[in-house]
């Protein structure tokens, strides 16, 4: 998007290459049209996600996760909470069908 209204982002890549590699989401600031440096954020795991998956896959139900987020964050939460599948960049509409096309699999 800075790209798009002519703000160099250059030197700020290697930084916001390091920071999706990590899982946040890192966001670009400008000032006067200039960049001048990122924010990052990041989803957290609850501490009683693990228990419950965990207890879910006791019970012998698979567990997948569905998410918005971008390829390079697609290992962080999943390995955290031991889950095998993973279908990272799944816009609303396709969280709305994976149901479906799973149960059909």
């Amino acid at each position: 998007m800075m790209d798009a209204i002519g703000i160099d982002i250059a030197l700020l890549e290697g930084d916001v290459a390091k920071l999706a590699d990590k899982g946040k989401t890192p966001m670009y600031i400008a000032i006067d049209n200039v960049a001048a440096g990122i924010v990052a954020v990041a989803d957290t795991v609850k501490e009683d996600s693990y228990i419950a998956i965990q207890s879910l896959k006791a019970m012998g139900i698979e567990v997948i996760m569905l998410t918005g987020d971008n390829v390079q964050r697609k290992t962080h939460r999943p390995v955290k909470l031991e889950i095998a599948k993973n279908f990272p960049k799944t816009i609303v509409l396709g969280k709305f069908f994976a149901p479906h096309y799973m149960w059909n699999e």
